[in-house]
């Protein structure tokens, strides 16, 4: 089974920056994705969930290798701001830091008008640890 049959979102995370534990990626919310059905019909808007997952690959995009592999340990807050809508083009920006086995990050989503969620997120490794 590949990763796209096990994710419930179907757009491509693309990484236009990294540079150490910081990371600028995007992604277009095309109107086919899966996640649209039915949220909400005659107003599509694109659920939160949605957004939690690509703001855990952008988290994964900039984490030291010395931490893979990772795994998402909690959703310590989500702030939505704003809908996203069909075709909207996102910008994911990362900050991360190693704490020992964690690997945290404040992740900030945003599009041409504006912020539309502020996610922090901690992931944990099952290598050494790290200290950066």
């Amino acid at each position: 089974m590949s990763w796209n049959t096990c994710t419930p979102v179907g757009g491509s995370l693309h990484v236009v920056e990294v540079a150490m534990t910081r990371a600028t990626c995007g992604v277009r919310i095309g109107s086919e994705e899966r996640m649209f059905s039915g949220h909400f019909p005659g107003l599509p808007i694109f659920p939160g969930a949605g957004l939690l997952e690509y703001a855990h690959r952008a988290a994964l995009a900039c984490a030291p290798k010395s931490l893979l592999p990772l795994t998402l340990d909690a959703v310590e807050s989500v702030r939505f701001i704003a809908p996203v809508r069909p075709d909207d083009e996102v910008r994911l920006q990362v900050a991360g830091a190693a704490e020992g086995r964690f690997w945290r990050c404040s992740v900030e989503v945003v599009a041409a008008g504006g912020p539309l969620a502020r996610i922090r997120l901690r992931h944990r490794t099952e290598g050494p640890s790290a200290e950066l």
